[in-house]
């Protein structure tokens, strides 16, 4: 979970929630992110990182064909002959350029339709700077990439190349800076500001889930609006407000039936704290009546829509399982007395809320801890307890990325509670309007190492 406050960063739950055209996110609350692109397709390693002369098998390019590309090339693409040299023969007079700048040459084309998106990716790759330096491949690793496509959970040249491709279909991508890792790179084998070349190839789409059809008949409709089908009758509780509630999900257009995202891109649940404002309201009363065990479709449209960043054109449907209900984070963080707290150099302010009778967090230290974050208005932004499990997390103290917690949590006992208070000016802008001071309360449950 990680939501950029610039550097260093707070972690929350992006794989679902963001402030982003729906082709990436699934399901939108009313606080949105900024984009995680932790999935995307180069799980770069330095120690992947090879020179030209070290290509992934064997490939065939004669002198004469390299020497043409290299010629018909130069300045036009930036590829170098040391690339060249790496890539399947082609003719440039081949390559198609996209409106959005991205070039791709069909090495050999492949059968069927092309794929939708939603529908799942499996692809091998091989990828190059235009010095020919690869920088990672799926081929070395011995097993096809996976992705979902048109959701953004790739780079965009990514997303936009493997749509003009039928299975089957060999081809190259060259990405330009802006539709790859833009002007930050992804450091240390891809430079800010890189083209990239991929040698990819189509392997197997995997056709996007469909709804289920419900006859007109068997919806019910509230008095707010709400249409719903129970599809499975649950047998468990039924959620209360301020309690977390674990969903899987998929949803789609329900006039073009795209697929806007589903909970098994993530591989796990969506969870939040019900009643919270973390979540559009129609979501919210569709889960309200249902059981744990339960699966149901809804309906949304007009104001049951407002404020999940959704496109307003159609109706759209969500079909929800209900995993599981637990008890949640507090509503509110505690009213603490200015002159309890203690102020860092940055401005971070800490106050122990509860005093540990353990040992003593120290740095180079991990800490197993729970927490909940909350914007200084009150609005609760994210908490341990919406994991998968409720799991907590481990930081290690002097390397977090969470704002002031290596200032404000040195020290710390375990089986004490603290508040730390970031503010404004350390967080920056972090994608919920004008910027405001973060408040975290967080108990430290283990501690390990040094």
């Amino acid at each position: 979970m990680l939501v950029a406050c610039g550097s260093p960063a707070v972690e929350t739950d992006t794989a679902v929630v963001e402030e982003q055209p729906v082709a990436e996110s699934a399901v939108q609350p009313e606080v949105e992110e900024e984009p995680d692109t932790s999935e995307e397709p180069a799980e770069v390693d330095s120690n992947d990182s090879e020179s030209a002369s070290e290509p992934a098998g064997e490939v065939e390019v004669s002198e004469s064909v390299a020497e043409d590309q290299s010629d018909e090339m130069a300045g036009a693409t930036e590829l170098s002959d040391e690339l060249l040299a790496l890539l399947p023969p082609f003719d440039p007079a081949d390559i198609q350029e996209t409106e959005s700048g991205l070039r791709y040459v069909i090495i050999e084309e492949g059968e069927g339709d092309l794929p939708a998106a939603g529908d799942g990716i499996q692809a091998h790759y091989t990828g190059y700077l235009v010095n020919g330096e690869k920088f990672d491949s799926s081929r070395d690793r011995g097993t096809t990439f996976e992705f979902p496509l048109g959701q953004r959970r790739v780079i965009q040249g990514w997303d936009e190349g493997f749509a003009l491709m039928k299975p089957g279909t060999k081809a190259l991508l060259i990405i330009p800076p802006d539709l790859g890792y833009g002007p930050q790179g992804s450091p240390p084998a891809i430079p800010g500001g890189s083209t990239l070349v991929f040698d990819v190839e189509l392997v197997n789409v995997l056709a996007v889930r469909k709804p289920i059809e419900v006859a007109e008949e068997d919806y019910t409709v509230t008095d707010g609006g709400l249409k719903y089908a129970d599809l499975t009758a649950g047998e468990g509780a039924s959620p209360q407000d301020g309690e977390v509630v674990s969903i899987n999900f998929a949803l789609w257009d329900s006039v073009t039936g795209e697929m806007f995202g589903n909970s098994d891109q993530n591989g796990e649940p969506l969870s939040f704290a019900l009643g919270r404002e973390v979540m559009f309201t129609g979501l919210e009363e569709g889960i309200r009546s249902m059981q744990v065990g339960g699966s149901r479709q809804l309906v949304l449209e007009g104001d049951a829509l407002e404020g999940s960043g959704l496109p307003p054109v159609n109706p759209i449907i969500f079909e929800i399982e209900l995993v599981s209900v637990a008890e949640g984070p507090p509503a509110e963080f505690a009213e603490i007395a200015d002159d309890q707290f203690t102020t860092t150099e940055d401005g971070t302010r800490w106050a122990d809320i509860t005093v540990g009778d353990g040992a003593v967090l120290e740095v180079g230290q991990v800490a197993l801890v729970e927490y909940t974050l909350w914007l200084a208005d009150g609005q609760q932004l994210d908490s341990s307890l919406f994991n998968p499990n409720q799991e907590p997390i481990e930081f290690p103290l002097g390397l977090s990325q969470f704002p002031g917690w290596n200032d404000g949590l040195n020290g710390i006992a375990v089986g004490g509670k603290r508040q730390v208070v970031v503010p404004a000016d350390v967080v920056g802008d972090i994608g919920f309007g004008e910027p405001q001071d973060l408040v975290f309360e967080v108990e430290v449950l283990e501690i390990s190492g040094q």
